[in-house]
């Protein structure tokens, strides 16, 4: 697994989650959908999904823009606010890309959602 942590904004970060056999990719936090497709590409990945870990514009901005260009690209995140969902996540939930599994953890505080 490769973690490429990605500056955008004035104060914030997206991440990409890369499963180097496959070489498939997560994003999370879509902030700024050109910069992510940007090292995207130059990693040479394939993006499957994009986590959002709440709702707030600037870890979401980029949702529409990867969906409208990715079509079929899930959208997961544990609220309904969340740009461009295609799947709402439960506590406890687990996720698999390759051979990467995850554990969804509902972690509140930072919003009501």
């Amino acid at each position: 697994m490769k973690v490429k942590v990605i500056p955008v904004l004035e104060d914030n970060y997206m991440y990409l989650i890369i499963e180097e056999h496959t070489r498939e990719a997560v994003a999370i936090d879509v902030a700024v959908a050109e910069r992510l497709l940007e090292i995207a590409g130059r990693e040479g990945v394939s993006l499957t999904m994009v986590l959002s870990t709440h709702h707030h514009w600037d870890h979401t901005r980029g949702n529409a823009e990867l969906a409208h260009i990715l079509p079929g690209l899930a959208v997961l995140g544990a609220d309904e606010r969340i740009c461009a969902l295609t799947r709402r996540l439960e506590h406890g939930e687990g996720l698999q890309f390759g051979a990467i599994h995850v554990r969804c953890l509902l972690t509140p505080g930072h919003t009501s959602g």
